[in-house]
């Protein structure tokens, strides 16, 4: 299925199919996600290859066409498995449906790249992560909700994980590599967080409610 070294999985809503994702090093000419970023050195391909469990099948294979700079990071599907979110500097949300790219997000005020992003539990919300930023998008409208950063008082940082919790709409926790976790309410989304939990003297390296 995956001729190079996975970098995420994720399986779907009902546990039957399974997503990994993958940087091909074939060069790719053309990619109707991401045309524009085409150079003179063509691009590399990230692939997300979709498994049915129960016999290994590969039932789709998904491409995306990205630069020499990006590499995948994660990927996710929304809550009824309609959509699937990759990221590799930017987040490219698919429409399984569809079987088109339907929304594409980065941030092109910073130099930050986008290197863990995932739904909510509504599918209301794209959160995307950067070292410095938690960034939350409105899928239906394509729009920035929310750009959400530790404390301005905390030392120096670099965010490690996010994730939303499975039933709750209203926090987001997102950690770092300096062994805090930040929690936000997103009905009420601001710079600061609600709470910070200070259990780790090392970087989190994982997150899950």
């Amino acid at each position: 299925v995956v001729n190079y070294e996975v970098e995420g999985i994720c399986w779907n809503h009902n546990g039957q199919v399974l997503a990994c994702v993958s940087l091909d090093p074939q060069k790719t000419e053309h990619d109707g996600a991401s045309p524009e970023h085409k150079d003179s050195n063509g691009l590399r391909q990230v692939k997300v290859s979709l498994v049915l469990a129960s016999s290994c099948q590969v039932l789709d294979e998904v491409v995306f066409a990205c630069n020499f700079d990006e590499e995948p990071r994660s990927v996710c599907f929304g809550g009824k498995s309609r959509y699937l979110c990759v990221a590799f500097g930017r987040v490219f949300i698919y429409d399984l449906k569809k079987k088109l790219c339907v929304r594409k997000f980065e941030d092109n005020s910073t130099d930050q790249k986008l290197l863990q992003a995932s739904f909510d539990c509504t599918d209301t919300f794209v959160g995307a992560l950067s070292k410095q930023f938690l960034y939350l998008y409105r899928l239906k409208e394509g729009t920035i909700a929310a750009r959400l950063t530790a404390s301005k008082s905390a030392e120096p940082f670099e965010f490690s994980a996010f994730c939303f919790p499975h039933h709750d709409t209203q926090k987001v926790a997102a950690a770092t590599r300096q062994g805090d976790v930040h929690v936000w309410d997103i009905t009420n989304p601001s710079q600061k967080p609600s709470f910070t939990i200070t259990a780790h003297t090392m970087a989190v390296t994982g997150l899950v409610f």
